[in-house]
């Protein structure tokens, strides 16, 4: 389980059905766990997401001084993602009078919305990107300003990179940020305009936040993920299809 039911609920019976009918169940954060526990009646594993930590990994970066302070975001343009409250949070900020940048990477259906939202700001969607760990040393802070998550890879990706991040308080955020990075109220764009606000003028903050947020990925490598679920395989494959043996095995 990778994400919260949302506006899914319409599928709520065959969810179920399929929760409970299968042989082992697993989730990416607790929050999903115990999301997902209560309407399967059985408790879930969890398994992290991971990062590919030799992939995304901290490397010094000097900040050109010449250009906008940048905030980047990595996402699907979906309703899920709140992407408009990152543009919303843009339009603050220049309210303010502060030079701000808004680089948004991926696609999706609500692209032409974020642009026409965007009109006015120095907001950039630039699609589909190659290259993520260029695209994140390129920015100053990271935001996802979702409505929920599990525990999210463009998150850890930052993280790993040495990012200082901004989140919100949802889904499987809090316990994977912790406070080696900055969460604030979902659908609050003048919560997210302060904490961009509170690290443009602070490089201290900044630097001691992406630190932290870096150690903090090392405990979500790849290779704990794949051997996580390694070990899943080879115990359903051991036990067949028989639930009394799988139960017998987790006893």
């Amino acid at each position: 389980m990778h994400i919260a039911l949302g506006s899914g609920w319409r599928w709520l019976v065959p969810i179920i059905r399929g929760l409970r009918a299968a042989e082992r169940l697993t989730a990416v954060s607790e929050d999903l766990a115990r999301r997902y526990g209560y309407l399967a009646r059985r408790q879930i594993e969890v398994i992290p997401t991971g990062v590919d930590l030799g992939h995304f990994s901290p490397s010094p970066r000097c900040r050109d001084t010449s250009t906008p302070f940048t905030v980047g975001v990595a996402a699907r343009l979906h309703p899920v993602k709140r992407l408009d409250d990152a543009v919303a949070a843009m339009r603050v900020l220049k309210g303010r009078g502060l030079s701000c940048r808004l680089v948004i990477a991926g696609e999706g259906p609500c692209r032409r919305h974020i642009e026409t939202l965007a009109v006015g700001l120095d907001v950039e969607l630039r699609g589909a990107v190659m290259d993520m760990p260029e695209f994140l040393r390129s920015l100053d802070v990271f935001l996802l300003p979702s409505d929920h998550e599990g525990t999210p890879a463009a998150l850890l990706e930052a993280m790993a990179i040495g990012l200082p991040c901004i989140a919100t308080r949802v889904g499987g955020m809090p316990a994977l940020l912790g406070s080696a990075g900055v969460l604030v109220p979902r659908r609050d764009p003048h919560a997210i305009a302060d904490e961009v606000q509170h690290l443009l003028g602070n490089p201290g903050r900044r630097l001691d936040l992406g630190k932290a947020a870096a150690q903090r990925a090392m405990s979500h490598s790849m290779t704990y993920q794949a051997r996580a679920y390694a070990d899943l395989y080879a115990l359903i494959c051991a036990c067949g299809s028989n639930p009394r043996a799988m139960r017998q095995r987790d006893a």
